[in-house]
């Protein structure tokens, strides 16, 4: 559950701040979605 545990951890701040999404999480983002 390792992998389960690292979503929520990663959720939590973007969903708390969704209307600034840090050009990293953008980054981010676009990579998991592409991959």
């Amino acid at each position: 559950r390792a992998l389960e545990s690292d979503s929520a951890r990663f959720d939590l701040p973007f969903c708390t701040r969704p209307e600034q999404p840090s050009p990293l999480l953008r980054n981010f983002l676009e990579a998991a979605a592409g991959a």
